[in-house]
């Protein structure tokens, strides 16, 4: 029996990215949601989007089993705990090394950006003094993926110094991962919503 088993692939077509089948076609626009995302609707934005992702990835596979299991969980949440370690080492390059290549981020209130230049553009502004984080500290509240996907939903916490003075955040999150060759598992996109610190 022929076990159609889903890949998907990154797809420039839309901005913000997207994820398309290349067994069946099925595409998943990632910035679908990025005009209604506003800081009152924002978490419910994001996990409609991680559904309708992993709900496409499911349909697509017509008999094979590939739900992840309690060590691939695990690893998952690994990987998401990994972002804020690197953000405590203020090193760009470690925070980089928690995410793809063509990585997705969608900071609360903004249009979504891609790829490493935008990013680093966005964390690291050539003309802007430095940021050092002092704290970074985050809950999982929820994980789970299939096939080669994974996402972890959850809240944070973030104190930081720019420019000598003091600033705190906290709000919700939600990662999308992906499994990589080698096994290991990184951040292809991280959207968050920012209000006080917990």
């Amino acid at each position: 029996m022929r076990v159609n088993v889903p890949t998907y692939v990154p797809s420039q077509r839309h901005q913000g990215g997207s994820l398309r089948c290349a067994s069946c076609s099925t595409e998943v626009i990632l910035d679908r949601f990025k005009y209604v995302i506003t800081k009152g609707v924002q978490v419910v934005a994001l996990v409609a989007l991680a559904s309708m992702l992993l709900i496409s990835i499911a349909a697509c596979t017509e008999t094979a089993d590939e739900s992840l299991s309690t060590t691939e969980i695990e690893a998952i949440k690994a990987a998401s705990r990994a972002y804020g370690t690197a953000w405590l080492s203020n090193d760009p390059e470690s925070v980089m090394a928690t995410l793809t290549d063509d990585a997705v981020i969608v900071p609360s209130g903004m249009s979504s950006m891609q790829g490493e230049e935008a990013i680093r553009a966005f964390w690291w502004p050539e003309d802007s003094p430095p940021t050092m984080v002092t704290e970074f500290t985050s809950t999982e509240e929820e994980a789970g993926g299939h096939g080669g996907f994974g996402f972890v939903r959850g809240t944070f916490t973030l104190r930081f110094q720019y420019d000598g003075a003091d600033f705190s955040s906290g709000g919700a999150y939600l990662c999308l991962m992906r499994r990589l060759p080698d096994g290991s598992w990184r951040i292809s996109h991280r959207m968050w919503s920012d209000g006080p610190p917990a």
